[in-house]
């Protein structure tokens, strides 16, 4: 059999690429299988190849009609690609790639390619335009897994039979990384995962802007007063959506502390940067891969919500409802974000979430059909 794996990989981003090595890993347990994946332009890293994936297709039309042609079963490996969370000015860029994606996954069922959508996260589903190309999605999949309630509930209210959708874990959750073995945590550091301001659910970019400042402020503060000894920023996402133009700025904010902050993005390793990550003692987490990431290592994590999908998945993992806020609304002087400014500056204790590491993962690959 013949796998084409479809999704924003290419070693851009941290979360893409821990779910496609989840995604791999266990089509291979199933047979023999052929795999092939699509990025930005056709290249598959060494990590990748040891893992058994042949070759890559890149984006042009042309490349994608060859995959297709190729693949007895084409894949949307994870990520919540289908959705209009962003604002208005965003969106208006983003829906094109929903135009994209459906489009190649309605080709491959009329070309009559088995079509599987695994691990996928979906919604929130609010105009009208969103909601036709999903739906076009859901029609062209014979199996779709999601990985949380809400996108379950979001695909079954669209047009078509909703029998072949089940709810299952996240990719990244199998990507065999062995975490425990990256737990190596100093006591006195911060981790801090934030995302561009023109990505997040809310009004008001300038809002989240002056929010982020505030974070800088009392990060210096928690140096100043010995709390923690370093913070560490993170860049997930070093593509199309970077964080690094954020964690810079905030970087420069703090520079009187210049010797205890670092900066780590992601190169195209998960491992690498998981390895860093297992270092920090507090995470601040927008970015979802990196919420889940420092939760399942058992680090005290605060989750703040960018966009619905990083709310959707805090019950899998056990994050008490004071450990996640809605970073859209959160307003300087309201008692929720001094709440949330305090726990920065250590004036509340950290407690480690109830995530249970040893509880039964349900495999996203378990409904796909016709694979060996």
């Amino acid at each position: 059999m013949k796998a084409l794996l479809i999704g924003h990989y290419g070693g851009r981003n941290f979360g893409d690429e821990l779910m496609l090595a989840g995604l791999v890993r266990l089509l291979k347990r199933r047979g023999p299988l052929e795999i092939r994946i699509q990025t930005p332009d056709g290249a598959v890293s060494a990590g990748l190849r040891q893992l058994g994936v042949e070759m890559g297709y890149s984006k042009s039309p042309m490349q994608v009609l060859n995959g297709i042609m190729w693949a007895d079963t084409v894949v949307l490996g994870g990520g919540t690609i289908f959705h209009d969370a962003y604002p208005d000015r965003r969106y208006r860029r983003y829906w094109v790639n929903l135009v994209l994606f459906s489009g190649i996954f309605v080709l491959a069922r009329l070309m009559r390619r088995r079509v599987s959508l695994v691990g996928i996260g979906v919604g929130p589903l609010r105009r009208r335009r969103t909601k036709v190309l999903t739906a076009l999605l859901k029609w062209s999949a014979h199996d779709i897994s999601v990985r949380d309630r809400q996108s379950f509930d979001d695909l079954e209210s669209l047009p078509g039979s909703s029998d072949k959708i089940e709810i299952t874990d996240d990719l990244s959750a199998f990507a065999d990384f062995e975490l425990h073995h990256f737990s190596g945590q100093d006591s006195r550091t911060v981790g801090v995962s934030l995302v561009p301001p023109d990505a997040v659910t809310a009004n008001n970019a300038a809002d989240v802007e002056v929010l982020y400042e505030a974070i800088a402020d009392s990060l210096g503060k928690s140096l100043a007063s010995g709390t923690f000894s370093r913070v560490v920023f993170f860049s997930a996402n070093v593509g199309s959506e970077s964080d690094t133009q954020v964690a810079d700025r905030l970087i420069s904010r703090i520079a009187g502390y210049a010797r205890q902050v670092r900066h780590v993005s992601f190169d195209g390793d998960p491992a690498n940067f998981l390895r860093e990550l297992s270092c920090c003692s507090l995470v601040i987490a927008a970015r979802y891969h990196v919420a889940i990431a420092s939760t399942t290592l058992r680090i005290p994590t605060l989750w703040l919500a960018y966009q619905r999908k990083v709310m959707d998945a805090a019950p899998t993992y056990g994050v008490a409802t004071q450990d996640i806020f809605e970073l859209g609304k959160l307003r300087l002087g309201s008692p929720q974000c001094t709440a949330f400014l305090a726990r920065i500056t250590g004036a509340a204790e950290e407690r480690i979430g109830s995530y249970d590491q040893d509880r039964p993962l349900r495999d996203p690959t378990s409904a796909m059909v016709g694979l060996s």
